[in-house]
């Protein structure tokens, strides 16, 4: 319960700042008002009063060093890849990102890191200005593996880079502008894999792209078998593709789903939120099984006039946001916490005792046992957390303003 008070705190001084900062921001008049200034001053000296006095209250837990032994946290600041400990404490630089990929999160923030930048233990994959390619978070070297011979390229929400559950291989989607393109929107989408041994690259798919593209839902390298899905324009999503890599000849299998905004998928799931029904106002996330992709989803029911969204898998496990609002598209700012599914429970969970002091899952530990989220107040992502379950949220020690894209062992 403190811990909910203090976040309340938290959420109502950070608006207030917010508020501040955007009397500012569109003053025009080239002399100030001198009793408005007197005022503004007022306020910020009260709320840098109050500011402290939370941090004196908050609980600063600190980590449990058999909990988190050998875990080290990731993450992008200002175009550098920073690893630390397992909070972000100690944090060096190890690499630097490519210009193009600095502006795909300068420009769509987690919700294009989210696509754009893959970890897999010492490695990062990303895709940005039409190039794809890796990391080595031992050395700092990059790889360039592939850049199609095309122009046009979209920035953010133009690539997504998915890494084979072994992490041998990568698969690709890059959606660029073209002119010949025959959809309204112009777009074209070419997805591909790449074996990172021998460096082999092959296009497995290229075709005109509805809505926004295609989204690439799981990548077995071993079994040959890439699962993506089309994204609608208004955002909905209506089919699932299966493309068997090992006969090239052969054509890939649809199976109709029915969903809206963004899917995710693991090795053996998809996540996708219901379509809302407006009448009765009912809320679902439905989970697709990958080795039965044409029966029917399971339901994992939401309270009424919810939604779920910002799906995160690890192995059969799913965390996502439960906000409020008639559909993903519309919705109220307010969250009810992150929660948590496995098809052995059947039922969503919250992931901690008291609900989850984040908004937005962003990243598993690679044992399963922490999430990584980030916490939003006035439009603004403010601090990051780590929950586990049965333990106190512990704050990670890394600027509002960077990027957590997980942990590495």
């Amino acid at each position: 319960m403190k811990t909910r008070a203090l976040t309340l705190i938290l959420v109502i001084l950070l608006g207030l700042s917010g508020c501040g900062n955007l009397a500012i921001g569109i003053e025009t008049t080239p002399t100030p008002d001198a009793a408005a200034t007197a005022t503004a001053a007022t306020l910020a000296a009260q709320n840098a009063e109050l500011r402290q006095t939370v941090t004196a209250l908050q609980p600063t837990p600190t980590p449990d060093p058999a909990a988190t032994a050998g875990l080290a946290l990731v993450y992008e600041q200002d175009g550098k890849i920073y690893r630390g400990g397992f909070d972000g404490g100690g944090a060096q630089p190890v690499a630097t990102l490519p210009p193009a990929a600095q502006d795909i999160l300068y420009a769509g923030g987690y919700f294009a890191a989210r696509s754009s930048l893959k970890l897999s233990g010492n490695r990062l994959a990303y895709g940005a200005g039409g190039t794809i390619g890796v990391i080595d978070l031992d050395t700092g070297a990059h790889t360039a593996l592939y850049a199609p011979p095309v122009s046009g390229f979209l920035g953010s929400g133009g690539h997504d880079v998915l890494w084979s559950g072994d992490g041998a291989a990568l698969a690709y989607a890059i959606t660029y502008a073209n002119n010949r393109a025959e959809t309204p929107n112009g777009w074209t989408t070419e997805v591909g894999v790449i074996d990172l041994a021998s460096g082999r690259q092959r296009v497995v798919a290229s075709a005109d792209a509805p809505g926004r593209g295609f989204a690439l839902i799981s990548y077995d390298a071993a079994a040959k078998r890439l699962w993506l899905t089309p994204l609608g324009g208004d955002p909905s999503l209506s089919e699932l593709v299966a493309y068997d890599l090992g006969d090239p000849a052969a054509e890939p299998r649809r199976y109709p789903i029915r969903g809206e905004g963004e899917p995710a998928g693991s090795a053996g799931f998809l996540a996708v939120s219901a379509p809302h029904d407006f009448a009765t106002r009912a809320a679902a996330t439905l989970v697709y099984d990958l080795g039965a992709p044409e029966a029917e989803p399971r339901v994992i029911e939401h309270p009424s006039a919810t939604y779920g969204s910002n799906y995160l898998w690890h192995g059969d496990r799913l965390a996502f946001l439960l906000g409020h609002g008639v559909s993903w598209q519309e919705t109220t700012g307010v969250a009810e916490g992150v929660f948590g599914w496995d098809p052995a429970g059947g039922e969503a969970v919250e992931l901690a005792p008291a609900a989850l002091p984040g908004d937005m899952p962003l990243a598993w530990s690679p044992d399963g046992a922490w999430l990584a989220s980030v916490q939003a107040a006035g439009g603004e992502f403010t601090d990051h957390w780590a929950a586990r379950a049965g333990g106190e949220p512990l704050e990670l020690q890394v600027a509002a303003t960077a990027h957590v894209l997980g942990w590495t062992e």
